[in-house]
């Protein structure tokens, strides 16, 4: 982790942006039978999806990494019984 924050931030290559990504959802699972583990986890996700967004833009090499964010929020609806408006925030700000 203490390489990726130390490299992040100065790179704007997609592919290890989609690395630090893949390691996030490795390290932060999203196991439903582990409860608030489970909502924990989610959010670290979240937050780390919209830290490389931020980062990568609208780079047309990214365009995956925006599609797997927005299938992440809305299974997110589905798995969490997240609100409809608050789902409905988060995609309209990732589209």
């Amino acid at each position: 982790e203490a390489i990726f924050s130390r490299c992040l931030s100065l790179s704007p290559a997609v592919e290890l942006w989609k690395f630090y990504l893949d390691y996030i959802r490795r390290v932060n699972p999203v196991d439903p039978s582990l409860g608030d583990r489970a909502k924990e986890a989610r959010g670290t996700i979240a937050k780390s999806f919209e830290y490389a967004l931020q980062h990568v833009g609208q780079d047309r090499r990214a365009g995956d990494m925006w599609l797997e964010y927005i299938a992440f929020l809305k299974e997110g609806q589905v798995r969490m019984a997240l609100p409809s408006g608050c789902t409905r925030q988060l995609l309209t700000r990732a589209a």
